[in-house]
This record gives C-alpha cells, structure tokens and sequence, in this order.
C-alpha cells in the first residue's frame, strides 16, 4: 500500500512539474517574445505605465546624464548638489539624473538596445524551457535514463550559456551604438550591465546530464550482468 501511495505522489509531483514548465514556456513566449515584437512600434514614444501591461525596462534605453548634459537639457542654471552625495545618519546618498530616449527612426542599434534583451532571454528561455519539458515527460512516463535525455540536456545547458553570451552582446552593442549618436554623446555615459548567472545555470544542466549518462551507463552494466 506505502509503495501504491508513494508511486501516485511521484506521479503527481510530475505531472504538477511539468504543469510549472508548460507555464514558464508560455511566460517566455509571451513576455519574452510576443510583447517585446508588439513593441517594436512603440520604439518612437516614452513608455508609459498606464494600461494593463506595463513597458518593462529593455522597451526603454535609460542614461545616466553627465553634469554638462544636466545644464543643457534643463538650462545653464541647473545644477547637482556641490558635492554630488547627500549624508543622511551614516547612509551616503548619490542622486543620480536619467534621461528616457525615444527613437524618431528607430534603427538596428536601436532595436538592439531596447528589445534585443527581451528576445535573446524570451527565445533561450522558451526553447531550454521546453528540452526541460521533454526530459520531464520522460521521467514521467517511466524513462528518465537515456541517451536521449542525456542530449537534451547538454543541449539546454549549451543554448543557456549561448542564450545568455547573446543577451549580453546586443545589449552591450545596442546600448554604446545608440549613445554614439551626435545629438547625444556628450550628453551620457553608457553603460552595460555585466550578468554572468547564465553561466551557473547552464552549468548545472550540464552537470545534471553527466549525472544521466553516468546513470544510463550503470544501468547498462547491470543489464549485462543479468
């Protein structure tokens, strides 16, 4: 009966597992890909959050303005407080001014900087999302040791990592080419933001598939002992 009851609620954990990665596909597809596309049009106006869905940060280029572009965007007489910092009871306040950049035209370096992200994450989750999917019905349906399984997941550790190199490259492209641009040069420092946890994550896929094949060979030992 206790191993009756144990199989049903291995069963259900994954069958409810592969519920949560059916649910992140959709997530990925949509958030990641579909909006951000859909978004593409809105590329020559300020992002607003009035409505249901809300511009995340990758439909808008944000800039940190230097104390020279301060005074030529709001006047000869605006200025920073002298020191740059403000102390407030032992905590150090920086205040910084940023500038939202809306494209008239908007070009490729341009789409790079502000949906590039969006799609290098929509596209790598979605697609790792659904190798996971394939492994877990696998596991469910009684067949977790298998060369095939061993493949898929090599292959999601890989694209995470590739995923992960992409993202990092058009954001990193898009947002030095889109700052080059004469009108605003002087005006702001770019920027990009160096996230290396992809490479955690793919990592641990791949370490998961070497636990796999070390599985699948033991198994195929103790077949031939048989």
């Amino acid at each position: 009966m206790d191993t009756i009851l144990s199989k049903l609620e291995a069963k259900t954990g994954l069958w409810v597992l592969e519920a949560c990665v059916w649910l992140a596909i959709i997530q990925f597809a949509v958030w990641g890909v579909a909006l951000p596309l859909a978004g593409i049009v809105r590329a020559d106006q300020p992002s607003s959050e009035n409505g249901w869905f809300v511009s995340g940060p990758e439909e808008a280029l944000r800039f940190e303005l230097t104390p020279e572009g301060v005074r030529e965007v709001l006047g000869p007489e605006a200025q920073l407080p002298e020191s740059g910092q403000v102390v407030l009871d032992g905590v150090t306040l920086t205040p910084a001014v940023t500038a939202e950049v809306a494209f008239a035209r908007p070009g490729w370096a341009d789409f790079l900087a502000t949906t590039g992200s969006s799609l290098a994450i929509g596209i790598t989750g979605a697609g790792v999302a659904f190798l996971v999917l394939l492994v877990v019905r696998s596991v469910r349906t009684g067949s977790p040791f298998s060369s095939r399984n061993v493949r898929l997941l090599y292959w999601a550790g890989v694209a995470t990592m590739i995923g992960g190199t992409v993202n990092l490259a058009v954001t990193a492209v898009g947002s030095f080419a889109a700052a080059a641009r004469p009108a605003v040069e002087e005006l702001v420092y770019p920027s990009a933001l160096l996230n290396f946890g992809f490479v955690a994550i793919g990592a641990v896929f791949i370490v998961v598939a070497e636990v796999f094949r070390r599985g699948l060979a033991l198994l195929r030992e103790t077949e031939g002992l048989v």
